[in-house]
């Protein structure tokens, strides 16, 4: 357990313990707080790239509600996964390609690019003005998968077993990461 969250809580036990009319009523930590704590750790990768693409000067979109993100899966016939809403409640995309050639859609083109249902998972980005593509796919975890689709008549490659480990990867090496290179 975090050494600080511990202090805290023998904080507050003590403060109930006495009476303080600081607890009345206050639970010993926010859920809000450790949502926030939670999302960030889960996808440590994206506050970073979030950095990465703003020293890039790339026209970030804002990041969408919960509910949106929702919406916008179940609408494609998939699931938005914890580490999928993370994302996009963190960044909601991206207008133009940062300077490896990346992109990630909005909400709004990840709708209008899926107009097929696919087994293999939602369209969510592309490399190089859509030579080839990436899908999420929900895994049996909580978590995406992301899938490399080259459109070729072959199946989409597993290059991730998870958007995290995407998102590392990016980071220790976008090139080989885009450039088709298996990762997992």
């Amino acid at each position: 357990m975090n050494p600080k969250v511990l202090i805290t809580r023998k904080l507050i036990g003590k403060a109930r313990t006495a009476g303080s009319k600081a607890w009345l009523g206050r639970r010993p930590y926010s859920r809000a707080r450790a949502t926030v704590r939670m999302r960030r750790a889960q996808m440590q990768g994206v506050g970073e790239l979030i950095d990465h693409w703003k020293a890039e000067n790339l026209t970030l979109v804002p990041p969408a509600p919960k509910a949106q993100i929702l919406e916008t899966f179940e609408s494609l016939g998939s699931t938005a996964t914890a580490d999928v809403i993370a994302l996009y409640t963190s960044l909601g995309g991206m207008r133009e390609m940062d300077k490896a050639l990346w992109r990630l859609w909005p909400l709004e083109e990840i709708k209008a690019e899926n107009s097929e249902l696919s087994p293999h998972g939602v369209l969510f980005s592309d490399y190089f003005i859509c030579c080839w593509c990436y899908r999420l796919k929900a895994n049996p975890d909580g978590t995406s998968s992301v899938l490399e689709d080259r459109f070729d008549g072959s199946e989409p490659r597993l290059v991730a077993s998870t958007l995290e480990a995407f998102f590392l990867s990016y980071l220790a090496d976008a090139t080989r990461l885009l450039d088709g290179a298996a990762l997992d």
